[in-house]
């Protein structure tokens, strides 16, 4: 690398940072390797010339003998470069059933993600040969442009940025750097292992596409370009239908208008709403179901889709998404005093003193109120209305969600039913203008309590 790239390599850096005017630390992810070294080698020359602070990070997995002197080489560099050096560990026995990789960088994105405060910058080595190798694999894994689009030089995360600066540096102008600033860094044995696939497109495949075709890393990287203004252009239809089939309310898509939209449309805005409700996007399959066995499906059933992150329902001309609800034991009976929030399954109670509103404080004793579930057949008079229905008729009569109903806690004093969640209260039970009643609030378990 000549000088003047060498200076251009600096630059670029420096020009980078200076897009994160308000950020305050600049956490680098350095694992002692070839190319995190050279990134904080980069930033070590130019911390003077700017805002943020540089603090390094090293994740200490313990899967090669070599972890804790790896771990004191990166120490010692920092000391060199007066860098502030943190470390970590990861128990790697903890993965359960993920891969070692996956479980590894989930974990080491939690320890830098727990790190960052408002506008922090997390930054990361990725380069171009790293786009390559991605592209790759998303597109053997059958990938749509999101996928293909690769990695950006920066997204939002956690409280701040992660940033890649050399993701426009192939490796071996990386390489090119640190051997002319000598530059000494570790060798990851692991690295040279095809039973990961990355290494394997890194070892096999990327050296022999670079031979017959020397610019390919170029091209991938315009490839990967091209798919990001495709991504772009496909989220910016997709907001535009989200507004039309969802409107203000985002847990739910309004049929009629969703059946207006082309096969091609439809999936695209399932996709984008269930990424909005910040649950996992499901496979190709998954969304399939969707459209087949859920919207589609005969008007009188209440059909749901499941996967991993989280379910779909229909219920009268609505989709409606959320996460897979938990376990619920309708048999379940808990005594509640009024005066503390009671902590349920599917939600939290609360009871507050109020003058007109609410349960007759004088008709019920505050700490003998019993909390049960419905098992068919409940009856109540709400108040207002001159004759007693069913829990079934009400319910239905009010549009409550059919998945929720068994989940609502019916409120019994002295084996009798006096209160219906926050829905309705027995009209027996129910303080007068000037009576002192007890104001129940039922909040579902993603509202929490006050």
């Amino acid at each position: 690398m000549s000088q003047n790239n060498h200076f251009s390599f600096v630059s670029h850096v420096k020009d980078i940072l200076s897009g994160f005017p308000d950020a305050g630390t600049c956490w680098i992810a350095y694992s002692g390797g070839l190319d995190s070294h050279v990134l904080l080698h980069t930033l070590a020359l130019i911390k003077n010339e700017i805002k943020p602070e540089l603090i390094a990070v090293h994740v200490n997995h313990g899967l090669s003998r070599h972890a804790e002197s790896w771990q004191k080489h990166c120490q010692s560099v920092c000391e060199n470069h007066a860098i502030k050096f943190l470390t970590f560990t990861i128990d790697i026995a903890q993965k359960n059933n993920k891969g070692t990789e996956a479980f590894a960088r989930e974990k080491r994105y939690e320890i830098f993600g727990n790190l960052m405060m408002d506008h922090d910058l997390l930054m990361t080595a990725h380069h171009l040969n790293d786009q390559a190798e991605t592209m790759l694999l998303q597109l053997i894994r059958g990938s749509g442009p999101n996928g293909l689009a690769g990695m950006p030089q920066s997204r939002e995360f956690s409280n701040g940025f992660l940033v890649r600066p050399l993701l426009d540096y192939s490796r071996e102008e990386i390489h090119e750097y640190a051997l002319k600033e000598s530059l000494h860094w570790v060798e990851d044995e692991s690295n040279k292992s095809n039973q990961y696939d990355r290494n394997y497109l890194r070892n096999e495949i990327i050296p022999g596409l670079l031979t017959r075709w020397p610019g390919a890393l170029k091209t991938i990287r315009r490839a990967t370009r091209h798919q990001a203004d495709a991504r772009s252009l496909i989220n910016e239809i997709a907001e535009n239908d989200l507004e039309t089939v969802c409107g203000n309310e985002w847990s739910k898509i309004n049929l009629t208008e969703f059946s207006k939209l082309s096969l091609i449309r439809k999936k695209n805005v399932l996709r984008a709403w269930i990424k909005r409700n910040h649950m996992e996007i499901p496979n190709a399959q998954i969304i399939e179901k969707i459209n087949d066995e859920v919207i589609h499906a005969n008007s009188e059933k209440n059909p749901c889709i499941k996967w991993a992150g989280g379910e779909i329902r229909r219920y009268r001309g609505f989709l409606y998404v959320m996460r897979p609800l938990s376990i619920h034991d309708v048999k379940t009976t808990t005594i509640w005093d009024l005066k503390k929030t009671l902590s349920l399954t599917s939600g939290y109670l609360k009871a507050d003193l109020s003058k007109g509103h609410g349960i007759r404080r004088e008709m019920i004793s505050s700490d003998s109120v019993e909390i049960r579930y419905r098992q068919g057949g409940e009856k109540i008079r709400p108040s207002g209305r001159d004759h007693t229905h069913e829990l079934k008729k009400l319910y239905q009569d009010e549009g409550v969600l059919p998945w929720l109903r068994d989940r609502i806690p019916l409120i019994y004093f002295e084996n009798k039913l006096i209160a219906v969640g926050d829905l309705w209260i027995e009209h027996k039970y129910t303080a007068s203008q000037f009576e002192s009643g007890w104001k129940i609030k039922w909040a579902w378990m993603l509202d929490g309590p006050d």
